[in-house]
């Protein structure tokens, strides 16, 4: 005898896999996750404490956190997905004092935060003045 999936997580992954930006998004934050992990070259000490790769960093935990929080269809799940990105991007940080060829960096803390941030407010002003995201929209009825 079979056990049948629950419906609706049957039809959350429909959702999630019928819907090309959520997946590209899920690669992008698998991604980081594996580019975090692996061992790289990295960046000259001018490049790391002030240029790039802070700003690299800024840009891509922004764009992770403001896509769930400002699209996807519940409010709710949208930012405790977003919020789940800072501290994950916390624990990646720790992780790398134990990668051959990877470097632990508080700065680099601060920017993945600082990116989560601005992530997250600028998708709470998109969905004020934009009403994206479906059903649940901020300031609406559930």
């Amino acid at each position: 005898m079979k056990t049948k999936k629950p419906r609706r997580l049957q039809s959350m992954l429909r959702s999630f896999l019928t819907k090309p930006l959520t997946l590209i998004w899920a690669g992008c934050l698998a991604a980081l996750i594996v580019g975090s992990l692996i061992p790289q070259a990295q960046f000259s000490e001018a490049e790391s404490v002030f240029g790039k790769d802070k700003l690299i960093r800024v840009l891509i935990f922004a764009l992770l956190t403001f896509y769930p929080a400002a699209f996807f269809s519940s409010i709710k799940r949208g930012l405790v997905i977003a919020t789940s990105i800072a501290p994950l991007g916390f624990f990646l940080e720790i992780i790398q004092k134990y990668v051959p060829g990877r470097h632990f960096s508080p700065m680099d803390m601060i920017a993945n935060n600082c990116g989560a941030i601005i992530g997250i407010l600028l998708a709470i002003i998109i969905r004020f003045l934009f009403y994206t995201g479906g059903k649940n929209k901020i300031g609406g009825t559930s």
